[in-house]
């Protein structure tokens, strides 16, 4: 044992402290025995003696508080009386359990965790657990400094080693303020918790969940025939005019409403199959009419204004066959449920008619009666009661996608039904067509013109009621997606000036062709149809400057793979391209190429220009462009470097490639390609067709020969197409030599598609990993109609208290002889070597056990007998 030697830290306890009682009685509370030295905590206890509190904490190994059954990780032992005296000094010797070696006049026991003001206690409590000492601290320190002797007490130690059993008291009750939880409650929270919630589930929300039917109502069977119902009537009926009559006039007017409702054969043919009641409305409008009435001033029948029959209004009907028939086809189809019992039905009938003419050509429309149990079966959700329902009653609109192959892979419409929702979200949801988004007058600019791509024309509606896009516009957006951008603007007359002054738009509805910079925009004023505005489209689809793409370059006439736009048997061809990089200075040199394209369309009629010198001047290039041996085209140097760079040789920087750091040279070039065949070289060429070697090496040569020549005149229309009428009379007139190379390939170019990005894709048939996740998110009220709820919090109720219980019996009952081995094996200890070995004696009481299965074995060739 090691001594805590210095001076002892002293200090007022802190108000929270707990209090210490000096009054100590006569008597431990544990042996009942008189009291001389009694052991004290951090709880502040010291009712129980030394000997006990030793026994207690040394062989029972519970280092709780025998009152308050408090973790004391260290007490002090210390003369009857002392207690507040002790206390104070006792918490600057344990720190968080842990013993810290502070100086004082105190001995510390190491088994029991004590410590001793008394050397004579410490001493005969130190011989008393002798065999248990650790051998590392088998002696104690003086106050001095200097070791004192270790004997061994046999006497005292054989009624340690065999202790009686000792009663330990019951911690005493805390005192019980108005906040203070029961232990019990706190444990078994989570039970309780699922009790309450199983019990209020199967009392109140779940008989909320099932409301009283029309057949409870007249007091019979669910599902009873019309006879049993009209029987059931007649007997309530008749004690109504009885005296001892005790009904409310509301429960007769609930009584007459089920009674109508449940003999009208399609009412309650709907009541039975989905439970579908759509007059609803008109009991509670009575209920609310004559609730202070008597009921003989009731006007009956409560249904007379209501039975609507949609019978005659119905068109495409599907039957079980038909459908099978039409889900197997390739193409969209909607499906509208109704009843011909239904007022919203009837009503319903003019704007379904409105739905199928906006969807023409775009997806098959049909209708299914929901008597047709079977294929309304299809269409219909289910409860967990396993009754089928549906959610927004009736009338009701499902979708076949194109993909769609199976009855049940069908989608459900989400929102309220009207025109303009359904055939929108048929478009975006079914069909996958994109959308046609709206701007205002400040952010068509920017935001449209701008960022569509250079290429494209830009097409603008002007709307003056601002509904969406009708689907064969937004169907017509998507075929034309390639050529053309597309915009709604929201008329307004505050702003008509503005779009006057800068598109020529008079009045809405229109439309309006932007076909490049400089160009002057097509308008047209009125509505169209889809065939007209097919027409119009396939007319003004290209920009008057077209541009020179990967997609275009063959069409456009400008590559060496390729022919002219006149025919395959031309020789000779031309093609004009202007190249630089998107921006005002190439806006420019495109709108002045626009103008000459257009000044040699007009030459070719001299009447229309009345300057014969200027025909005369340029009459080959008229003529070339009129042959479509001519094209005029611009090129995106910056996306096209290597061709651009390849046509223009040298001094490319300000035309090829993209803009570097503070880099504004952007000088657009204009030059012009000669392109021309050889009849001999195409006939080499079809005899080395199958020269697998050629191909594979790349050395597949371009068809037509090219000689480029470059603008450097001014930018002005006349001298330009001067400039190329020149160019065009010597290449059709001087001997050129045939000569080919390799010509760099076009980039290809990703359609822009800015405008599409509220676009949905098509979604697959069926409900998704996300769809059913969404699905129960949003219909969690479902799960209140589910009966096994309640049981099932009941049941987890049960288990759970079961198992905290269980681990809570566990902990009570674990005893000494369970911990015991547990603790052993914690800290292994190094085994004692012989002291014989360094030729010093021993005594037989410290010599090592012989181990029973020991055996001596005796060596070959010894001397023993």
């Amino acid at each position: 044992m090691s001594q805590l030697s210095g001076s002892v830290a002293t200090g007022n306890h802190s108000d929270d402290s707990p209090a210490v009682v000096d009054d100590v009685g006569p008597e431990c509370a544990v042996c009942m025995e008189p009291v001389e030295w009694v052991a004290i905590g951090l709880c502040g206890h010291h009712e129980v003696c030394s000997k006990c509190t030793v026994q207690i904490r040394v062989f029972h190994r519970d280092r709780r508080c025998c009152i308050c059954r408090r973790q004391c990780p260290a007490v002090v032992v210390t003369e009857a009386g002392r207690g507040s005296c002790v206390y104070d000094e006792l918490a600057s010797l344990v720190n968080n359990g842990r013993v810290d070696t502070v100086e004082g006049h105190y001995w510390y026991h190491s088994i029991s965790a004590a410590y001793f003001d008394d050397k004579r206690q410490f001493e005969e409590t130190r011989s008393m657990c002798s065999d248990l000492d650790d051998p590392d601290e088998a002696t104690s320190m003086s106050p001095s400094g200097a070791k004192g002797p270790s004997s061994a007490v046999t006497t005292r130690r054989a009624k340690w080693q065999n202790p009686h059993p000792i009663r330990i008291p019951s911690p005493l009750p805390p005192a019980l303020s108005p906040m203070a939880i029961p232990e019990e409650a706190r444990r078994y929270w989570l039970p309780i918790l699922l009790s309450a919630a199983g019990f209020l589930f199967q009392l109140f929300i779940l008989p909320k969940s099932f409301p009283p039917s029309h057949y409870d109502a007249l007091g019979i069977q669910r599902f009873a025939p019309v006879e049993r119902v009209v029987e059931a009537y007649g007997v309530l009926s008749k004690g109504w005019l009885a005296e001892t009559n005790d009904r409310s006039t509301v429960d007769i007017l609930k009584i007459r409403y089920a009674y109508e409702l449940l003999t009208n054969p399609i009412l309650k043919r709907d009541y039975d199959l989905f439970g579908l009641d759509y007059h609803m409305d008109v009991l509670e409008r009575v209920k609310d009419q004559y609730q202070k009435e008597h009921f003989l001033k009731i006007d009956l029948p409560l249904l007379k204004d209501s039975l609507v029959h949609s019978t005659d209004h119905a068109f495409n009907v599907l039957t079980y066959e038909s459908f099978m028939s039409a889900i197997a086809k390739d193409y969209p189809m909607l499906i509208l449920l109704y009843s011909k019992g239904s007022p919203r039905c009837s009503q319903f009938i003019e704007h379904w008619k409105q739905i199928a003419t906006r969807l023409d050509g775009l997806a098959n429309t049909a209708m299914v009666e929901v008597g047709d149990g079977q294929l309304a079966g299809y269409f219909a959700e289910q409860r967990f009661s396993q009754q089928p329902f549906f959610r927004n009653g009736i009338p009701a609109v499902v979708a076949y996608p194109a993909n769609c192959r199976s009855p049940s892979c069908y989608m459900r419409f989400p929102g309220e039904l009207t025109v303009d929702s359904v055939v929108d979200w048929v478009a975006s949801s079914i069909v996958g067509l994109p959308r046609i988004l709206y701007y205002s007058k400040e952010a068509l600019g920017p935001q449209f013109i701008g960022k569509s791509g250079h290429h494209k024309v830009k097409v603008i509606f002007f709307s003056s009621t601002g509904e969406r896009a009708t689907p064969f516009l937004r169907q017509a957006a998507q075929e034309y997606s390639s050529y053309a951008s597309f915009a709604f603007v929201m008329w307004k007359e505050d702003e008509s000036q503005i779009w006057w002054n800068s598109l020529g738009v008079e009045s809405a509805p229109a439309l309006v062709f932007l076909k490049g910079p400089g160009a002057k925009p097509v308008v047209y004023h009125g509505t169209f149809s889809k065939s007209e505005f097919t027409e119009i489209m396939e007319e003004h689809k290209h920009q008057e400057l077209r541009q020179l793409r990967s997609g275009t370059s063959l069409e456009l006439g400008c590559d060496a793979r390729g022919h002219s736009r006149a025919r395959k048997d031309m020789a000779i061809w031309y093609c004009v391209v202007v190249a630089g990089r998107p921006g005002v200075e190439l806006s420019k040199k495109r709108q002045i190429l626009r103008k000459a394209q257009d000044q040699l369309l007009s030459a070719v009629d001299a009447s229309t220009t009345g300057n014969v010198e200027n025909i005369v001047e340029v009459e080959s290039a008229a003529t070339a462009l009129k042959d479509d041996r001519l094209t005029f085209v611009w090129l995106d140097g910056e996306v096209q470097k290597k061709i651009c760079a390849f046509y223009l040789a040298t001094d490319y920087n300000g035309a090829c490639g993209p803009r570097g750091f503070e880099d504004d040279n952007d000088k657009p070039e204009v030059f012009i390609v000669r392109f021309q065949r050889n009849a001999t070289y195409e006939a080499l060429k079809a005899d080395k067709k199958h020269n697998l070697m050629n191909t594979l090496q790349g050395q597949d040569t371009p068809d037509a020969s090219q000689l480029v020549a470059r603008y450097n005149g001014l930018d002005e229309i006349l001298e330009i197409n001067k400039w190329v009428s020149q160019v065009i009379k010597d290449g059709d007139t001087r001997e050129i030599p045939y000569f080919t190379s390799k010509v760099p390939d076009l980039i290809p170019e990703e359609t822009s598609k800015e405008w599409l990005s509220s676009t949905k894709s098509i979604r697959s048939a069926g409900k998704g990993v996300k769809e059913r996740v969404k699905y129960n998110v949003f219909n969690f009220k479902d799960y209140l109609t589910d009966p096994r709820v309640g049981p099932a919090l009941l049941l987890c109720a049960c288990i759970s208290w079961a198992t905290i219980w269980f681990k809570h019996s566990q902990s009570t009952q674990k005893t000494p002889k369970d911990e015991a081995p547990k603790e052993k094996t914690e800290k292994r200890r190094r085994p004692k070597l012989s002291t014989t070995l360094f030729g010093q004696p021993t005594t037989e009481g410290a010599a090592d056990p012989e181990p029973k299965d020991a055996r001596q074995w005796e060596m070959e060739g010894s001397d023993s007998d």
